[in-house]
This record gives C-alpha cells, sequence and structure tokens, in this order.
C-alpha cells in the first residue's frame, strides 16, 4: 500500500484514511513530554530576555517585564498546565496555535513599545519565535502556518501604523521575515511530513509482522496437521503402524533408563476376510472405525491404540504388567462380543476378536517383543478364536 496524504493539510487520505485517528493519537503520546519541555524552556527563555529590556530601555523596563512576566511566562506556564488535562489531547494543536501566537505577539508588543532605533533589537526575538513555533512545539504544518501569517501580519500593522519604521528598515525586515516565514513553513512541512511517513512505515511493518506470524501459525498448523496425517490411521482415526514402531521404540529406550513395567497387546477380528466378502468392504470399514471406537473406551489415558494393519491392532501399555493388560484385554474381547454390527438391514451380526498379549522382558528387542505378541494372538486363532493368549 502506498501513503497517501492530502498534499495541503498532510492528513492520511483515501485508502490511508484510517492512519489518521491512530497517528493523532500516536503523534500525542510521543509530543507530550516534548511540548512540556518546550513550554518551561520557551518560558525560561522569555524571562531571560528580561535583561536586555533592562540594558536598552531601561525607563520602559517594567511594561516590558509585564508582557513577559505576567502575560507571556503564565501563558506558557497555563499550557503547561493543560498538558496534564483529559482535554488537552482533543485541543493540543489550538492551544499551541495561541501559545504561539501569544509569544509572537509579546515580541510584537514591545517592538511597538521601544522607540527606534531601539525597537531594532527585539526583531531577533521575534525570529526566535519563529523557530520555536515551527519547528519545535510540534504544530501541524496548516495551524503552524496560521499562526506564522498572524504574527508576520501583526508586525506589518504595527511597523506600518502603530511604530513607523523607516523605509530602508521595513523593506529589510519585510522580506527578512517573509522569508524566514515560508523557511519555517518548509521546515514544518518536513518535519509533518516524516513524522507521518515514519508512522505509516511503522504501521505497515507492524502489519507485514502480524501477517508473518499468521503465515508462520498457518504453517505451523499445517505442517501439525501434515504430522498427524503421517501418523493417523485416516479410517479408524487411531494411530498407524509407522507411529507404533516409533512409540514402542520410544517407549523401549525409556525402560533402558528407569524400569517399569511394559504390555503389549495384540488383536486381529475373527472371520473378517468372511465378513468382507459376505457384506463387502464399505462394512467391513464401518466395523473397524467401530472397533477402533470400542478400543479407545476400553484403554487408560496412558495407553496407546494403533491399527497396525488390516484387521489387526496393536496396544502399547505403559506402566502395565501382563496380568494387569489382559484384564484390559478381556475387556475389550467382551465389548467387542456383545456389541452388534448391522451390515444389513434388520440383520446383526456379532464379532469377536483373539488377542494375544505379553510384558516386555529385560533387553528384549523390538523386533522379538512385537514377534512374541505376534505368535501369541495366532496362538489365540489356533486355539479356537475369541480368546486371550499371554504370555
Amino acid at each position: 500500500m502506498n501513503m497517501k496524504l492530502n498534499p495541503l493539510t498532510l492528513k492520511f487520505t483515501g485508502e490511508s484514511s484510517n492512519f489518521e485517528e491512530p497517528f493523532l493519537k500516536d503523534y500525542y503520546r510521543s509530543s507530550l513530554l516534548h511540548i512540556r519541555v518546550l513550554m518551561i524552556l520557551g518560558a525560561l527563555l522569555y524571562a531571560s530576555f528580561g535583561i536586555l529590556d533592562m540594558v536598552v530601555m531601561p525607563e520602559k523596563k517594567f511594561i516590558m517585564w509585564f508582557i513577559r512576566f505576567i502575560v507571556v511566562g503564565p501563558g506558557l506556564v497555563t499550557v503547561l498546565l493543560l498538558s496534564f488535562s483529559s482535554t488537552f489531547e482533543k485541543h493540543m494543536q489550538r492551544i499551541l496555535v495561541i501559545a504561539y501566537i501569544t509569544a509572537g505577539t509579546g515580541i510584537i508588543c514591545m517592538i511597538a513599545i521601544a522607540p527606534p532605533p531601539v525597537s531594532y533589537s527585539y526583531y531577533a526575538g521575534l525570529m526566535l519565535v519563529f523557530i520555536w513555533g515551527y519547528s519545535l512545539i510540534r504544530l501541524f504544518f496548516i495551524w503552524a502556518c496560521l499562526a506564522g501569517w498572524v504574527l508576520v501580519i501583526l508586525y506589518e500593522i504595527t511597523a506600518i501604523l502603530i511604530n513607523p519604521t523607516p523605509d530602508s528598515v521595513f523593506i529589510s525586515n519585510f522580506f527578512f521575515f517573509i522569508s524566514a516565514n515560508f523557511m519555517g513553513m518548509m521546515a514544518c512541512y518536513a518535519i509533518e511530513y516524516y513524522s507521518r511517513r515514519d508512522f505509516f512505515m511503522k504501521q505497515q511493518l507492524e502489519m507485514e509482522r502480524e501477517n508473518v506470524i499468521k503465515a508462520n501459525e498457518e504453517l505451523k498448523e499445517s505442517e501439525e496437521r501434515y504430522r498427524e496425517l503421517s501418523i493417523i490411521d485416516s479410517l479408524t482415526q487411531l494411530y498407524n503402524s509407522r507411529c507404533f514402531y516409533n512409540q514402542l521404540k520410544m517407549e523401549l529406550d525409556r525402560l533402558e533408563r528407569r524400569e517399569y513395567p511394559l504390555s503389549l497387546m495384540l488383536l486381529d477380528l475373527d472371520n473378517f476376510k468372511k465378513f468382507n466378502d459376505t457384506y463387502g468392504h464399505i462394512e467391513g470399514d464401518h466395523a473397524l472405525v467401530k472397533l477402533g471406537q470400542i478400543i479407545k473406551r476400553c484403554l487408560r489415558k496412558e495407553a496407546s491404540a494403533y491399527r497396525y494393519g488390516g484387521e489387526e491392532f496393536t496396544i502399547i501399555l505403559p506402566m502395565t504388567t501382563k496380568e494387569e493388560g489382559v484384564i484390559i484385554a478381556e475387556r475389550i474381547r467382551e465389548e467387542v462380543k456383545k456389541e452388534k454390527f448391522s451390515p444389513a438391514m434388520y440383520e446383526y451380526v456379532n464379532l469377536t476378536v483373539s488377542i494375544g498379549i505379553a510384558q516386555h522382558r529385560k533387553n528384549e528387542a523390538l523386533k522379538e517383543f512385537v514377534s512374541r505378541v505376534d505368535h501369541l494372538m495366532y496362538q489365540s486363532k489356533k486355539d479356537g478364536k475369541d480368546r486371550i493368549t499371554s504370555g
């Protein structure tokens, strides 16, 4: 997105208009301390030139001091105090314009009071006010221009009507003040422009950072989803055989560091090929899904179930002895046996499982452990199915 600004007021416009309000809030927060310091320094500097009054115009010093110490100085202090109020944010630019015009008008009043050539000594003070107003007190361009040209007009009225200035001096000062005002306008324009540009760039960077964070989160979710897809059996929503071997290896590695009972169960649906041939693979898949749900219901939290392949399922039982595992296996066997499968309308079928279970032996390799449980499961098949064999 490109930054869109009104070339005169420098406000955000068009597609960038939504940045205006947050910019004003940010500008206020970043300017507040700066403004308070400048009000204090401005009041002190304004007061310090009271020494000039005493040197160049001792007979009228009290009038000058009245302007400095009773009007302008307290006015700047009032702005300082207002900056602590809740309404200052809303009216900050208007208040700063009043402070700017007040400070400049004070100098112009001194020029009107002082006789030539003493009055010429106060022109420098007006230049300092221009610098202070245009570049230091955080006035926006449009407000600073308003105040600057008001002061130029007030000076011209004073120099022509109130305290007439020689033509040569007037012409010189006229071009000098006009040039200084234009220089101040350019400086103020640049300050506000770059403040807005920096804010816009910061917001763009923040938006890009949020987009990157969002993209990273989406990537992480995708990776997590991919990981889940790579270890989850899509049919039964149990872990798959690859995950089974990884998890079993982790459990065996853990046993080397800390001994505890670990049992492994392998179960197989009896006569599943006949079921598939009779009712079709879709009903066979339904039966596998239901078996997966039964297994999940029967397990403790620390146990994990896996679809080993086809109609075979494995269950890892950490912190479980063979005897405890047999109890869990019996619960699964009974739940499967009493479950009514309905592969056809008005027809109910009971299925059974053959289960093998064993507890890990010390220093037994992973393949040997799995093979031993596999043999126990097939032993259940040989012994008539719908039973548990442990070893």
